[in-house]
């Protein structure tokens, strides 16, 4: 292969193998609520992030607004639903996020 391409990426797949694009994040932010003086202080206590692959179509997508609501997803999807890399086909790129109130304790001085 010759580096060389229309497309820039047929220049580095294999004819033999199916390539995905890792196209949502899924974050889930684990916060703990600390109360001071009757005040509630929120701290984050932990956080995960999961890569996705996920096949959406990117014409529905476009029509979309900033703020609309997707489809969530848990990232464990079957192969036929993960986005392939192909030529000339646009890509979309989402992500969602979880916020879940944690037991965990924040030390008080970390939040003020």
């Amino acid at each position: 292969m010759d580096g060389d391409s229309e497309d820039g990426i047929s220049c580095c797949l294999s004819p033999f193998y199916v390539y995905y694009i890792i196209n949502h994040l899924k974050f889930r932010v684990f916060i703990h609520e600390t109360k001071i003086r009757e005040k509630p202080y929120y701290g984050i206590v932990g956080f995960e992030v999961a890569p996705c692959s996920i096949k959406r179509e990117a014409d529905a997508m476009s029509k979309l607004n900033m703020y609309d609501r997707i489809t969530p997803s848990n990232c464990t999807i079957t192969r036929d639903e993960r986005q392939e890399i192909e030529a000339n086909r646009r890509v979309t790129f989402t992500d969602e996020v979880d916020i879940i109130q944690s037991k965990k304790a924040v030390p008080v001085g970390s939040i003020l």
